[in-house]
């Protein structure tokens, strides 16, 4: 990857949501953050060699209903034992 890219990367996660509002000095200790992690990432990847595996599908199954009764009734035990609040 190429500098040029590299720092096109950093530039455009920098512009996410929750990096608007944050000031000079903050902007950069997370562009200098980002940037020492992604290099220690890289160098990560480089030591350990890890082979990436493509996911080739995925599926889905509907909850069983015993686990979906164990969740209402936790939940309802936790709804009756808190203090009702007054608005």
């Amino acid at each position: 990857m190429t500098k040029n890219i590299r720092f096109n990367e950093i530039k455009l996660a920098m512009k996410a949501g929750h990096y608007a509002n944050l000031n000079k000095r903050e902007e950069k200790i997370y562009k200098n953050a980002f940037v020492n992690g992604y290099k220690l990432a890289k160098k990560h990847l480089k030591e350990n060699k890890y082979n990436l595996v493509k996911i080739v599908g995925y599926s889905f199954s509907s909850p069983q209903k015993a686990i979906i009764d164990n969740i209402i009734d936790y939940l309802s035990l936790i709804h009756i034992s808190e203090p009702t609040r007054p608005y």
